[in-house]
């Protein structure tokens, strides 16, 4: 007797379905192996910027003095935050090129309300070792500098007061033309007469009067350099409103919450750290320096790890392109 066996394999929809089912698991494996690989990529690139910042970390290891340079607490003294400027700015009074900086809000300074003559608001910003200002000021009569006199402090003027790089107590009138231009003079101990005879070429901004509405904007820049490291910084609206008589009517300050303090303090990044970090030259990378009371001290960019230096996070993030 004869056998004979016959093996019949799997039915056309079985094969279809292991077809089908072997498409969909073989895009899956390799799903999950670029999961992994990004992964990977992702933890090297975390690695290698954490090196990177503890690099950086060590230059400043021992330099208590770059991060001291401020007082202990913001809370002793009138903070006048400086924003960071991410455009170009045009000295023209309209405030629409300061970007996000603008979100920050103005500083109001005078009356409670607001409305009286000489109030005025403040908005700062730092870009490129200057720092920028934005006033928009009350003023019921505008009274322009007259060439004629050698005085400067018998019209409209601002009063700038700082600590020079030098240590010593610097003194600046920025005084208006008829032009609407704004010119820095340096001034004597009496705030009448210029202490050089020559204006701070430096110094430059713009005057802005509002039609039918009492108000005068004002746009000016000053080199950070110009307040030395420690950034004390005073400012003052004079208002002078008899074109003959030119006598000073009233003036409005930007007053410390202290009446025992004659500066503010103008918060922004400190330049020694930034020349540090500018000068090592990482290419395509953002580095973000942050001292032990969270103020920023030196920027490039955002990021996201960081290393602590005694006392101070050093923040590295690179750029992907």
């Amino acid at each position: 007797m004869a056998f004979r066996l016959t093996f019949r394999g799997p039915k056309l929809g079985t094969k279809l379905a292991l077809m089908g089912l072997a498409l969909l698991v073989v895009p899956w494996f390799s799903y999950l192996q670029l999961v992994e690989m990004e992964r990977l990529l992702i933890q090297g690139q975390s690695q290698a910027q954490l090196l990177t910042a503890e690099g950086i970390s060590t230059l400043f290891n021992g330099r208590e003095d770059l991060f001291n340079d401020l007082p202990v607490a913001l809370e002793d003294f009138q903070a006048l935050y400086a924003q960071p400027l991410q455009s170009t700015i045009r000295l023209d009074g309209d405030a629409e090129d300061w970007g996000q900086a603008r979100e920050a809000g103005y500083l109001a300074f005078g009356s409670a309300s607001g409305s009286a003559d000489s109030d005025f608001t403040l908005l700062l910003g730092e870009r490129s070792d200057f720092l920028y200002a934005h006033m928009r000021i009350r003023d019921n009569q505008l009274v322009y500098r007259d060439t004629e006199y050698l005085r400067l402090d018998n019209a409209d003027h601002i009063q700038l007061n700082f600590i020079a790089a030098d240590g010593q107590e610097g003194r600046m009138s920025l005084v208006f033309d008829t032009a609407n231009v704004v010119t820095g003079f340096a001034m004597d101990e009496q705030w009448r007469y210029a202490a050089t005879g020559s204006a701070d070429n430096r110094v430059q901004g713009v005057l802005r009067p509002v039609a039918g509405q009492n108000e005068v904007v004002l746009e000016f820049r000053i080199p950070l350099s110009l307040l030395g490291s420690r950034q004390y910084f005073g400012l003052t609206y004079v208002d002078v409103d008899d074109i003959l008589q030119r006598n000073v009517v009233r003036t409005t300050r930007t007053i410390p919450a202290q009446a025992d303090q004659s500066f503010n303090l103008v918060v922004l990044r400190t330049p020694e750290v930034r020349n540090i970090v500018q000068g090592l030259g990482y290419s395509g990378a953002k580095i973000l320096v942050i001292d032990s009371l969270q103020r920023v001290r030196a920027e490039v960019g955002n990021t996201r790890q960081s290393v602590e230096a005694d006392g101070a996070a050093i923040r590295f993030n690179t750029v992907t392109r």
